[in-house]
């Protein structure tokens, strides 16, 4: 066979091998998809993290980044068939990157690549803390507030506004290791609302995450418990707003509240013997009784300070013999909503066994239109937040 017959033959079967493997080929690289899901986030200041889907029957992966969207894009990394993500990390801060990702296949000697997923925009970010909440604490001046950590970051910070849209002020910084935070600075039953951010500093710099969602809490106030309140202080507040009545302070039949400050002890001592705050119940009698001015049904020689069977269709409601019986009836009515505890002392309250007991364990439930069992003590729009408006100025 000379040297032209064996160029001829070669290079036919050349061209029928070929022929035969290019169908091949195309068919495996069409099975193969394009990763699917792909994002590109701000994971640190500095770093861009990458997720997507993993592709079936893939080798692996290769992903392409460039400064433009339309710039030259270089592999960065090739990564293996379990993979579905990657942080690029050592990125320059707030600089914009643009990624694309694809699939590959290795098959007899030959790789396949799938199609290029869409480009996706990024740049470093400090993230913003997940899952941020505040719930109440067991005191009623404490909201606490928690969140997730974030990657890379160097502390928190924790703000607060009298109102969801108000002016936020930096209450607390703390470190990267503390992602729960307890506000004891409140005041007693005020609503507050809180947001919170991570920082990251680098070098002279300072990088800030995304603030969290506004969210707030209203700390009720226990009506049961100690408040610590002396009866000097309560005369003191009182005489802020009013002078004590010379009908108690001449009373011949009843001296046991010659003075105003023996009578706000009184309040203090049936408190304390039933376990009910004193500046709650004192608050709430000053309320009632217009700082003892009594210039509605009930008159003062009743010595009902809680307005007790009152009603507005005139009817002045119960009578007591003295002022520490009136005190001790009006404790008791509050301590009948505040509680299922039995009394302390007997009962001389003539209307506590028709309240449904322990239905406003919160100051703020004794309005009935705030309070979520429909119970509560007086019809009145925001009866309980005007007594805690008081007692918190004392």
């Amino acid at each position: 066979m000379n040297r032209a017959v064996k160029t001829a033959i070669i290079a036919l079967l050349i061209t029928a091998l070929t022929a035969g493997l290019a169908p091949m080929r195309v068919a495996a690289a069409t099975k193969l998809r394009a990763p699917e899901g792909f994002s590109a986030s701000g994971y640190t200041y500095n770093s861009i993290q990458l997720k997507w889907k993993p592709v079936s029957g893939a080798t692996g992966y290769k992903l392409y980044r460039a400064d433009k969207k339309k710039g030259r894009y270089k592999a960065i990394k090739t990564l293996p068939a379990s993979a579905a993500g990657f942080t690029d990390k050592k990125r320059k801060p707030k600089r914009a990157y643009y990624y694309k990702l694809r699939a590959y296949l290795k098959s007899q000697g030959n790789v396949y690549y799938s199609a290029y997923t869409k480009v996706k925009r990024a740049k470093g970010a400090v993230t913003k803390p997940q899952n941020f909440s505040v719930r109440t604490g067991s005191a009623s001046d404490q909201a606490g507030l928690s969140w997730n950590k974030s990657a890379g970051v160097t502390s928190y910070k924790v703000y607060r506004a009298a109102s969801k849209n108000g002016k936020y002020k930096l209450i607390k910084t703390l470190s990267k290791n503390k992602n729960v935070y307890w506000d004891k600075s409140r005041k007693k039953g005020a609503v507050y609302y809180y947001r919170v951010r991570a920082v990251k500093k680098a070098g002279k710099k300072t990088y800030s995450s995304p603030y969290t969602a506004k969210k707030s809490v209203c700390v009720k106030s226990r009506i049961m418990g100690n408040s610590g309140v002396t009866a000097s202080r309560l005369a003191a507040y009182f005489q802020e707003h009013a002078v004590y009545p010379s009908y108690y302070a001449s009373n011949q039949k009843d001296q046991s509240a010659d003075t105003l400050e023996a009578f706000c002890q009184i309040y203090i001592d049936e408190c304390q013997a039933e376990g009910v705050r004193a500046d709650i119940a004192f608050c709430q009698a000053m309320q009632e009784t217009g700082w003892l001015s009594f210039n509605g049904d009930v008159r003062i020689s009743q010595f009902n300070f809680a307005g007790i069977g009152a009603t507005k269709k005139g009817r002045s409601g119960g009578s007591f013999p003295d002022i520490r019986t009136g005190i001790r009836a009006h404790v008791q009515h509050l301590k009948a909503y505040a509680c299922k505890s039995p009394l302390k002392n007997a009962c001389v309250d003539p209307r506590f066994r028709y309240v449904k007991r322990g239905s406003a364990v919160y100051a703020e439930w004794l309005g009935i239109k705030e309070n979520p069992k429909k119970g509560g003590w007086a019809a009145s729009r925001n009866y309980g937040y005007k007594i805690m408006t008081l007692a918190r100025q004392i």
